[in-house]
């Protein structure tokens, strides 16, 4: 019976350590160390500040590994479980039923809308191009795009509306993210700050956009893999 219980308080613990999926850093210091392995000792890769967006594997003891940019690139590091806010366990708001493509947020005074649509390889304004392995794949502006696995990407954001602000397809904000799931998005609030984020994929380049608002704007936006 002992041996028992002891294996039941094992899995309850462990799951309850067991959390994966985006976050942000909340730290009373206003910024956190990311380190290369899940130690105190010295190996800080960077720093980042409060409300930066993570994402997060399962939790090892007391850390938690993590995807986060460091300037333009997505790094993998380490960050103390503790300083870190799950987007799950904040105030949650999910879109209202798709219609025509779209959907929307009502979040106290404001209104998000979200619009996908069909693409043209005209309006998409990509370069087809192939890396060192001979596999075409599509890049904009010199930079990475999201949705795809090498394939031609097919649908994408026409917009997203804050308010009274509108991102176009062609914004820096929306125009690498393709193969949208209007569905899969949802809203978390921290603070005054809002968290917009998409699970989209077209079954291979699956990956989590999370776009940052602050008032109307949206003030930062970052990609994860996601797996």
């Amino acid at each position: 019976m002992k041996n028992i219980l002891t294996l039941i308080l094992a899995i309850i613990v462990n799951s309850c350590f067991s959390q994966y999926g985006l976050g942000i850093i909340v730290d009373p210091d206003g910024y956190v160390n990311v380190r290369s392995n899940p130690s105190i000792d010295n190996n800080i890769i960077s720093t980042i500040p409060n409300e930066t967006p993570v994402f997060c594997y399962d939790r090892d003891g007391n850390w938690v590994p993590v995807e986060v940019y460091i300037g333009d690139s997505l790094k993998q590091g380490f960050v103390y479980f503790d300083r870190i806010q799950f987007l799950d366990s904040l105030e949650v708001f999910e879109p209202s039923k798709e219609e025509n493509h779209v959907v929307s947020f009502h979040i106290g005074p404001v209104t998000i809308i979200m619009k996908e649509q069909d693409l043209s390889v005209n309006e998409l304004n990509i370069l087809d191009c192939e890396d060192e392995h001979g596999y075409c794949y599509f890049a904009k502006d010199g930079k990475r795009i999201w949705g795809t696995d090498g394939g031609r990407p097919y649908r994408g954001y026409q917009y997203i509306t804050i308010n009274s602000n509108e991102y176009s397809s062609i914004s820096p904000e929306i125009s690498h993210y393709f193969q949208p799931n209007l569905t899969y998005s949802s809203c978390a609030v921290h603070n005054s700050t809002i968290y917009l984020s998409a699970s989209n994929s077209d079954g291979a380049g699956g990956y989590i956009v999370v776009w940052t608002i602050k008032g109307n704007q949206i003030v930062d936006h970052h990609a994860f893999y996601g797996f």
